[in-house]
């Protein structure tokens, strides 16, 4: 009954109960999530890959984007409490969020520190969209 409306598929795993029901790759997994062992084939592969993105400039990025937009959240709660939850106020604040999200994406375009498929994922739209926008971006901030 969770609605996000961010078009991103998630699953929720209660990864601490490993019984009779998990076996095999699943319970090899359902261990990877609780402690990070890799007991088998495809968990290796798994922390092989994270490793990988941890450790390539694209996964800093990734990781510095998403800071600062927890960040940003973290500051609009701290804005919203104090302000009251006045329904006027609330959209605007989302609107203000959205706004700043979308400049600090294309801010990282501008300066080449994002690529635009990840802007695309990150704003929730497509390549072309993005690039649309932020041609506009760029000539308003001429």
């Amino acid at each position: 009954s969770l609605i996000l409306d961010d078009a991103a598929e998630i699953v929720f795993v209660n990864a601490s109960y490993v019984g009779e029901l998990a076996e095999g790759e699943l319970r090899a997994l359902l261990r990877y999530i609780m402690d990070g062992s890799s007991s088998s084939e495809f968990t290796s592969k798994i922390a092989v890959a994270i490793r990988r993105l941890n450790h390539s400039e694209e996964g800093r990025r990734l990781m510095t984007l998403e800071m600062v937009m927890r960040e940003e959240k973290q500051i609009a709660r701290e804005e919203g409490r104090e302000e009251g939850r006045e329904e006027g106020r609330v959209e605007g604040r989302e609107e203000g969020r959205e706004e700043g999200r979308r400049m600090l994406v294309f801010e990282l375009l501008e300066v080449g520190d994002l690529s635009l498929e990840l802007a695309a994922k990150c704003l929730n739209l497509s390549v072309e969209e993005v690039e649309k926008e932020f041609e506009s971006y760029k000539s308003q901030k001429k």
